[in-house]
Formats: C-alpha cells, sequence, structure tokens
C-alpha cells in the first residue's frame, strides 16, 4: 500500500468513516478498534463525528497487519452477524484428526505442488497460497514453484483454525465425518476441547 498516496489524499486528522474505507474494513470493527484502544484517537461522546483520528496512527495500525505484527486479540467471530448468539466451538483432538487427514494421503508425496496440494485437499490453490503466506502451511519456493508441506497441510486443517473454516470442502467434511464416526464406533468418548 502506498502510504504517501494516502498522506497526499486524506487530511492529517480523518474521521471514522475515513478510517474503515481506508483500511477496508467494516463499520463494525473500525468502532470496535477505536473504543478499545487498538488506534489511538479523541472520542468525543457524540452520535456524529464521534473519533478523531490521526493518519499516521492508521498508517501505523495498516502496517503492523500487512507485516503481521498486530499484538491485539480480536475475538474471533466478533464481528460476523449474529456473532453473540453463536455457542463457543467444540474442537476435534487435533492431534488425533491430523493422523486421520495423514493416513487419508499415505500415497501422497511429503512435498506438495499447490496442484497436487489442491487435489488431496478439496480447496483452491489461492486458498492453499494464501495459508503459506500467512504461514499457517509451511511451504517453500522451489524453481519458481510452492511446495507444500503435507504434514504441515495435515497439522493446519485439523488445528481449530482449520476446524473454523466455514465453507469446508467436501474432502474436509468427510476426513470429520469418518474420524468422528470411528470415535464413536469404538466406544471411546469423543475429544473434544473448548
Amino acid at each position: 500500500m502506498d502510504y504517501e498516496k494516502l498522506r497526499e489524499e486524506y487530511p492529517e486528522v480523518i474521521t471514522m468513516e475515513q478510517f474503515y474505507r481506508i483500511a477496508h474494513i467494516s463499520k463494525r470493527k473500525a468502532s470496535w478498534l477505536l473504543t478499545n484502544g487498538v488506534i489511538p484517537c479523541e472520542d468525543s461522546g457524540k452520535q456524529t463525528r464521534r473519533f478523531k483520528i490521526h493518519l499516521d496512527d492508521v498508517i501505523e495500525y495498516l502496517q503492523k497487519v500487512q507485516d503481521g505484527t498486530l499484538d491485539v486479540s480480536i475475538p474471533k467471530g466478533i464481528f460476523a452477524s449474529g456473532a453473540s448468539s453463536r455457542p463457543p466451538q467444540e474442537y476435534l483432538d487435533c492431534d488425533e484428526l491430523k493422523e486421520q487427514f495423514l493416513a487419508d494421503w499415505y500415497d501422497a508425496p511429503d512435498m506438495l505442488t499447490i496442484k497436487q496440494a489442491s487435489e488431496i485437499s478439496g480447496y483452491v490453490g489461492t486458498s492453499i497460497l494464501r495459508w503459506v503466506n500467512r504461514k499457517q502451511v509451511k511451504g517453500v519456493l522451489y524453481h519458481e514453484r510452492y511446495l507444500v508441506s503435507k504434514e504441515s497441510l495435515a497439522d493446519f486443517l485439523s488445528s481449530k483454525d482449520g476446524q473454523d473454516i466455514v465453507q469446508k470442502s467436501e474432502f474436509h467434511q468427510g476426513v470429520i465425518a469418518e474420524f468422528m464416526a470411528e470415535q464413536k464406533n469404538s466406544g471411546m468418548e469423543l475429544t473434544m476441547s473448548l
């Protein structure tokens, strides 16, 4: 993002409306970030033009988001509609679920091209690349192509973040269903955590 261009387009002090447009976030998230002190601002308490935000603080926030160094814990799903009425997520045992993925992928190579990772997981290549860029899945650039660790992909899909994926691939749903059926049929108590 060109921060100098932002300085040319916007005044030194901006409104919340300008902030959420610059940051490409919802009004609800912008309000939460301001009221919880993630971004310093002057809060007048009024209904309209409540916040006065320094553009430099917004740029600093955007840089931290881009670098992945933002040290604030935003509750997962807080900005989704109906978030407050949603029950807490129960998670399957991550290690055992990972073993289920690896068993299903036994014949796949240890390092996968994006295409191979897409074929075995059921997720599109852009999703897998996004996970690599976010360092949720380990990948290396080799001869101008990414190679993804099969174990790392299994680790991510079985993790709490992986279990939180809203639109899971058919394969991902199938592995979870298979895992739950095996747990139930074995007479073992299904291991879940909050």
